[in-house]
């Protein structure tokens, strides 16, 4: 962009001159422009947003010593309102919490690394033992799941620590679950009735594809 006539200036470039002043964008002018038209390029630089000094980890809440810590911060008689009684009581809380967390949870990385290789182990026990019997591979599935299930809690912890809101996390997790519930365990049968349930949905669809064999014909069914 330029100005037309060198002894005028444009509004815009006014403004973008004024937020150059600010330091809210980076201004950069280019002279090898024709005729009294400069060229100017733009830049904004990243403005990341800012981290608190202190978040709330949902897994201190499931830990046996939260309440009684709770607790005792409850029980500190404050005069005021309740709104200052409220943040007395927050501020408080931040110690012990601290104190919790570095105690529980701070080497959350060490114990993701624990259960990946339990559950490595146990995929390896499984796989080189084809001669245990039923009941015993049967226990081993279980405690794989088992572990997976540490494995991915471990995960989703971590990935907290590092950075990200719990409250959006959580409501994009339940968006997802509720899209691949719906898109999955149901079907619509070719007189347009609405099945519902995993299981159903795949007798219905094997049912479908087994008669449109015998009737040589073909028919959509929207999934």
């Amino acid at each position: 962009m330029g100005c037309k006539n060198s002894n005028m200036r444009e509004p815009s470039l006014l403004r973008q001159t004024r937020l150059y002043d600010l330091g809210l964008i980076e201004l950069f002018m280019m002279n090898f422009g024709l005729f009294d038209h400069t060229p100017i390029i733009l830049s904004f630089p990243p403005c990341p947003k800012p981290k608190s000094s202190f978040q709330f980890c949902e897994m201190w809440a499931k830990d046996q010593g939260f309440n009684d810590i709770v607790k005792q911060s409850l029980a500190q008689q404050t005069r005021g309102s309740n709104l200052k009684a409220l943040q007395h009581i927050l501020i408080t809380l931040r110690q012990p919490l601290r104190q919790l967390n570095r105690s529980k949870f701070a080497d959350i990385y060490k114990q993701q690394t624990a259960a990946r290789n339990k559950l490595l182990y146990k995929l390896i026990c499984n796989r080189t033992s084809p001669t245990k019997n039923l009941s015993i591979k049967r226990d081993l599935y279980i405690s794989i799941n088992h572990s997976v299930m540490l494995l991915v809690k471990q995960q989703s912890k971590a990935e907290w620590i590092s950075f990200g809101d719990e409250c959006t996390r959580v409501f994009m997790v339940k968006m997802k679950q509720r899209k691949a519930w719906t898109s999955i365990y149901h079907i619509n049968d070719q007189h347009d009735q609405r099945v519902e349930g995993h299981m159903e949905s795949i007798l219905h669809r094997v049912e479908h594809f087994a008669a449109t064999r015998r009737e040589g014909g073909l028919h959509h069914i929207y999934v």
